[in-house]
């Protein structure tokens, strides 16, 4: 069995900042202990990794606490993160596309899962990330893989007016 655990929203602050006098950097650091306890096989960062929009003292934190770990890892952008400086402190550059940033890794067994990572950051999605997304799906369900998709808002309707 291969184990992924996501996290998501962690609104990281700068350093010695408390949004909302919530110790936000703490709490990472004792849910990143609690994940090493799980022992998964794979760790998602679903967006929202800054407080303040795009900060990238908090991308540099996160990642530093993340890679104490033998784990290994994928980012995504949610609607407090600005996707292209998320992808140049995580060394994701590559994977930018027209300043969206967007991704597939195959993981498990013989690498037979392919996790596919969207990005919503701007509020919506652009024609390209969406047949990128339709072309990765097509040749998934041609090869009979199995994928799991990743992003950070909803992408339907989902009964709250705030999302």
């Amino acid at each position: 069995m291969f184990r992924i655990v996501q996290i998501t929203d962690l609104h990281t602050g700068r350093e010695g900042e408390r949004p909302r006098d919530i110790d936000v950097r703490g709490n990472l650091a004792n849910v990143l202990e609690a994940v090493r306890a799980e022992n998964p096989d794979f760790l998602v960062v679903s967006g929202d990794l800054s407080f303040r929009d795009g900060d990238r003292d908090a991308y540099r934190y996160v990642r530093s606490l993340v890679e104490q770990f033998a784990l290994p890892y994928a980012v995504i952008a949610g609607n407090h993160d600005i996707s292209s400086h998320l992808a140049a402190e995580f060394s994701l550059t590559d994977h930018l596309h027209e300043g969206e940033l967007y991704y597939a890794r195959d993981v498990g067994p013989q690498g037979r899962m392919r996790l596919l990572f969207l990005d919503s950051a701007p509020g919506n999605m652009s024609d390209a990330q969406l047949e990128w997304l339709r072309a990765e799906v097509g040749m998934l369900n041609a090869a009979g893989r199995p994928a799991t998709v990743f992003i950070h808002p909803p992408p339907l309707p989902c009964g709250c007016a705030f999302m």
